[in-house]
């Protein structure tokens, strides 16, 4: 089972974009992820108890978060997960998103 930490600053609902972040989590959670969301403000421990994170930090400085870590190896850094990238570390399909028509017309010209 892929594990998945996200390191942040501060929860996503405390951020613009938080229902879009929010949803890639519920999505890797049901295709078998397990995932744990840390934030710096509630969890110092978490931060400084895991070598690769204190490194990152000491390095990059908090400015730099959030820190993705897949199964303990650094794979994203400065944003929050996409669907498409939690797909990929899950090795699955991400889910198809309908094309929406812009007209009833050939789509050309109006």
């Amino acid at each position: 089972m892929t594990r998945i930490q996200i390191f942040t600053a501060s929860r996503p609902d405390n951020q613009a974009g938080a229902d879009d972040d929010v949803a890639v989590i519920e999505w890797a959670r049901s295709r078998g992820a397990t995932i744990e969301l840390l934030d710096l403000a509630n969890e110092p421990a978490a931060f400084d108890g895991n070598r690769v994170v204190s490194g990152f930090l000491a390095r990059s400085g908090r400015e730099a978060l959030p820190l993705v870590l897949v199964d303990g190896e650094i794979s994203l850094t400065g944003r929050f997960p996409s669907q498409d990238d939690c797909a990929c570390w899950l090795g699955v399909m991400p889910t198809l998103q309908p094309v929406k028509k812009q007209s009833e017309c050939c789509g050309g010209c109006c």
